[in-house]
Parts: C-alpha cells; sequence; structure tokens
C-alpha cells in the first residue's frame, strides 16, 4: 500500500514536472517573440539613425557649398568695390592736384 502512494505520488510529481515544463516552454516562446520584436525596433531605430545622419551630412555639405560659393562672390565684390574706390581715389588726387596748381580750379589765369 505504501507503494500505491509513492507512485500516486511520483506519479503527481512527474504531473506537475510536465506542467511546469510546458510552462517554461511557453514562457519562453513568448520571450523569444518578445526579443525578436525589440530586434526589429532596435534594427529599425539605427537604419532611421543612419539615414537622418546621412541626411545631415549631405544638408551640411550642401551648406558648406553654398557658403563657398556666398564668400566667392563676397570677395570678387570686396575686390571690384576695392578696384573702385581706388580710381575713385586717383580722380580725387588729380582734381585736388589740379586745384593746387597756380591758376586755381584747374584753369590757367
Amino acid at each position: 500500500m505504501d507503494v500505491e502512494k509513492t507512485m500516486e505520488f511520483i506519479l503527481e510529481q512527474q504531473a506537475q514536472a510536465a506542467a511546469i515544463r510546458i510552462q517554461h516552454d511557453a514562457d519562453i516562446a513568448r520571450i523569444d517573440v518578445e526579443i525578436q520584436r525589440e530586434d526589429f525596433r532596435l534594427k529599425r531605430a539605427i537604419r532611421l539613425a543612419v539615414q537622418e545622419a546621412r541626411a545631415e551630412r549631405k544638408r551640411r555639405r550642401e551648406a558648406d557649398e553654398r557658403f563657398d560659393v556666398k564668400m566667392d562672390q563676397l570677395a570678387s565684390s570686396q575686390l571690384l568695390t576695392e578696384e573702385k574706390l581706388r580710381a575713385l581715389g586717383d580722380k580725387i588726387d588729380k582734381v585736388v592736384d589740379d586745384i593746387r596748381r597756380p591758376g586755381g580750379n584747374g584753369h590757367p589765369q
């Protein structure tokens, strides 16, 4: 009779172990699904971050190119302004020299 109780106990323990194993397998399967979802989200986030970084580099490169063009235009304009200012200075010097000559205003006496 103790043998029957022992066998019954063993069968109950096996049944409990099987139930625990089934629950464990279900938990592992659920965790695997969650890991796959997180993996997908992480890969997507990384892909989007890389795309954004590339787009930002492109925007900066284009802005740098526009800046370089504007700086070249500004430098050219500055040179032209300096040439015109130099020519104006030369004209003013000539007028002043003419005024300082005898007879005034550049006209002979």
